[in-house]
């Protein structure tokens, strides 16, 4: 196991947060507008509670989902510059 220590720590979650909020919103609109626009049958039942109960897993589904992706993202970009910046220190 190893840690990652980022720069401008705070910065990165709040991006990461962001885009699980995106996430959220997308997670809920997809199958809201399927359900509702175009008639699709949800899964769980025909009730509006059943419905609800349906969008509000998908959507914290999705942002689990993009919000940790978007996590690891950074942290391939911040090791990606470290390596960078160690490897011209050393030619140095």
């Amino acid at each position: 196991m190893f840690e990652v220590q980022l720069p401008a720590l705070k910065r990165f979650q709040n991006v990461a947060g962001l885009a699980a909020g995106i996430g959220f919103f997308l997670g809920l609109l997809i199958p809201a507008v399927a359900i509702f626009i175009f008639h699709w049958h949800c899964p769980f039942g025909n009730s509006i509670l059943q419905i609800s109960g349906f969008l509000a897993i998908t959507g914290l589904g999705s942002a689990i989902v993009i919000g940790n992706l978007t996590a690891l993202i950074i942290i391939g970009v911040a090791k990606y510059r470290r390596m960078l910046s160690d490897s011209s220190e050393k030619r140095r």
